[in-house]
């Protein structure tokens, strides 16, 4: 009889680290020790790197749950099966969708304007503020 493994549901219920990928002996140490295995995941082995992440300020997507990442993908406009899809996934159309939002907040007004041109955004231009640019791009790619 043939068996096939549940990935998703191990890594759901933090017994692997990721889809076909075991936690390592160090990994597993750090979970033993009172790590998060979200945190593990993003890296923290141990409790000076956790004091480290916190008093940065900055979380990085990897170290929040699920849930969280969820709440922030659905945010951001973007589209998704709940029942199925997994974090990492998740995180990676997030990362996205913030390195296009980034290119943008680079962008000068007249190339803002010709973007919002391209998607056929109605505007006038006088009276649109670059932040304001960026909104109806965001909101228009995200239709």
């Amino acid at each position: 009889m043939k068996t096939t493994i549940d990935w998703t549901r191990i890594v759901s219920q933090d017994r692997a680290k990721a889809i076909g990928i075991p936690w390592s002996k160090e990994e597993e140490k750090a979970i033993k020790d009172g790590i998060s295995p979200d945190d593990v995941r993003a890296g923290i082995l141990n409790t000076k790197d956790k004091e480290d992440a916190d008093k940065s300020g900055k979380v990085k997507l990897e170290r929040l749950s699920q849930k969280e990442v969820i709440d922030i993908a659905k945010e951001a406009g973007i589209e998704f099966d709940e029942t199925v899809v997994i974090k990492s996934e998740i995180i990676a159309e997030i990362k996205k969708v913030n390195e296009r939002n980034e290119d943008l907040l680079a962008m000068t007004r007249p190339e803002l304007s010709k973007i919002a041109k391209e998607l056929e955004i109605e505007f006038v231009y006088i009276k649109t503020t670059k932040t304001d640019f960026i909104e109806l791009i965001k909101k228009a790619r995200n239709q």
